[in-house]
Parts: C-alpha cells; sequence; structure tokens
C-alpha cells in the first residue's frame, strides 16, 4: 500500500489516501490518520478511494484575499509595513474599482482576522460559508482584470454631418426611438445633438412664428445645447468603472453627461465602435455588480472592533 498525503501549506485539512491495487484487501469501512489534535480520526472509504483533496473554506477565504492583497500593494507601491485599512484607501484612489468596493474590503479584512486568530486547540475561530468565499473570489478576479467597455457596448453607431437639413436629421431620429446621435464634421466628432437640444432650438425658433426645419442644419440646432460637455470619447480598453465614474462625476456638478463614445484608441478622428448613455446605467451596474458585504454569513464569532 502505497499512502500519500496532500502538499504541505496548500490544504487545509490533510487526507491519507490509500492507492490499492486490486488483489489488495479492503480492511475495513475506512482508512485511520492522526488529525493536527493529535486525536485518531477517520477518512471515509469513498473519499480515499477517489483521492479526494479538502481545502476548507477558510484556506480558499485566505488565499483570495492575499491575492487582492497582494494586487493592492502593486496597485498603491505599499510596502508590507501598512496596513490594510490604509492600503485599501491608497489603492482606492487610482482605482475606481476598489474605491467602489473600498468598505467591502474592509469588511473582508475583519473576517481575515478572524479566520487568522486561533484557539488554544488550533481550530479557526470561524469559517466563512462557501458563499462568502466564492463572493471574495469573484471581487478578486475583478479587481485583477476589471471590465472593459469592449466587447459589452460594441456596436453599429450611426451618425449624422453638422451640415445635415435637421428635418432629415429628425426623421431618421424619431421612428428609430433615438435619444441622442452623435455629430461629424470632416471626419472628426464635434457633438451629440440630443431631444432635449432639439427642443431647446425648436422653442427658441418658436418666437419667431412657423419653422421651416429644411431651412436649418444640425450646426444651428446644436448652438442650443444645454451645456457643455454633454459627451465624451474613450478607448475600447476603457474600464466600465472609469466610465461610471465619469456620469457620477457629471451629475456632482450639476451637468448631465448624455453618452460615452468609444473608439478604437479615444480619438474624435476615427470610426465610432460603440456608444454608452445615461440609458445603460442599469447594464454598467450588472456588469461590475461585486459581492456586498457578506462578512456576518460565517459559523463561529467574529471579535469585536
Amino acid at each position: 500500500m502505497n499512502d500519500v498525503l496532500a502538499p504541505a501549506g496548500g490544504w487545509h485539512t490533510l487526507i491519507l489516501i490509500s492507492c490499492r491495487r486490486r488483489s489488495d484487501p479492503v480492511r475495513g469501512a475506512a482508512q485511520h490518520h492522526h488529525g493536527a489534535d493529535g486525536e485518531r480520526t477517520q477518512t471515509p472509504r469513498l473519499m480515499v478511494a477517489l483521492g479526494i483533496f479538502i481545502m476548507s473554506s477558510s484556506a480558499k477565504f485566505l488565499d483570495a484575499f492575499a491575492a487582492i492583497e497582494k494586487l493592492l500593494r502593486k496597485m498603491s507601491g505599499a510596502d508590507r509595513q501598512v496596513a490594510f485599512y490604509q492600503l485599501v484607501d491608497a489603492a482606492a484612489q487610482r482605482s475606481p474599482g476598489v474605491r467602489r468596493h473600498r468598505d467591502d474590503l474592509k469588511e473582508y479584512a475583519d473576517l481575515r482576522n478572524a479566520i487568522i486568530h486561533e484557539r488554544s486547540d488550533g481550530r479557526a475561530i470561524a469559517e466563512p460559508h462557501e458563499r462568502v468565499v466564492f463572493e471574495l473570489q469573484r471581487l478578486a478576479v475583478a479587481l485583477a482584470n476589471p471590465p472593459r467597455v469592449l466587447p459589452l457596448f460594441q456596436k453599429e453607431v450611426r451618425s449624422v454631418e453638422i451640415t445635415d437639413r435637421i428635418s432629415d436629421v429628425l426623421a431618421f431620429f424619431f421612428p428609430r426611438n433615438f435619444s441622442q446621435v452623435p455629430v461629424m464634421s470632416h471626419g472628426r466628432l464635434v457633438g451629440l445633438l440630443t431631444t432635449t437640444t432639439v427642443s431647446r432650438w425648436l422653442a427658441a425658433q418658436a418666437r419667431h412664428g412657423l419653422v421651416d426645419l429644411t431651412d436649418h442644419s444640425v450646426g444651428d440646432a446644436l448652438k442650443h445645447i444645454e451645456h457643455e460637455g454633454n459627451w465624451r470619447v474613450v478607448a475600447r480598453s476603457a474600464l466600465l468603472a472609469d466610465v461610471l465614474d465619469a456620469f457620477d462625476v457629471a451629475k456632482a456638478a450639476g451637468k448631465r453627461l448624455d453618452a460615452v463614445l468609444v473608439t478604437h484608441s479615444g480619438r474624435p478622428t476615427e470610426a465610432l465602435i460603440g456608444i454608452i448613455t445615461i440609458h445603460d446605467m442599469p447594464k454598467i451596474l450588472r456588469s461590475l455588480s461585486a459581492p456586498g458585504r457578506k462578512t456576518r454569513a460565517v459559523r463561529g464569532d467574529l471579535p469585536r472592533r
């Protein structure tokens, strides 16, 4: 009989595996080994026969946490002397993803501290539920490989020329239920025509009587834009979290960002390959969704802070 132990340090539970030839007798329903506390325990023969290595929830949690901590230190350039809370705050200055989950990360740190605090018998004081482990692992992946604007928002983007007649544009606009359309001039993105801008222009023209739409261009309507900066251009590699930040910053400033337009490298002279509007916020939030605060879902008692 050849006895094999799981690699030391990589697994929380060591399982003795019995590798028998067919001619070996079956001796009992279970194989015995000694646990960490010196007590003789049993490993079910089915697990022995299958050669299953079991990694505890706490071990998987600590692995994911260590990966996040390493990433945050790399982001912030902090050394090992910097405490985790301060590490999160420093990384949040550079990463919108970290900034978005700042509180969650700190609560996961509290759970980490509870897990690594051992009782006198050598057992972990708390074991996180599998759901908590999954959420942290998902957050670790999201922080290491944050979602980008493409391919999620890659699509054909229709645009109009600044010299086009406003009557032709409106005929194109409304049947398709568009609320905005990019405006080009000599191959360069120069503006975003929105239904709000058109309404403001029409209201201004109505003061002078009936409006002949065939006598006016898109450029005439653009002069009535509510405020400058209602659009911006990003590269296809831009982070979704940065796009979300752009909408939030505009809102905080009392302005409205109507659309983020996507080109290959973020230049307004390049072909449009995607568009993100304020109406896409739910889609962005779903893509950026990460674990909520699950640190209360543990088996064991969390020490009070």
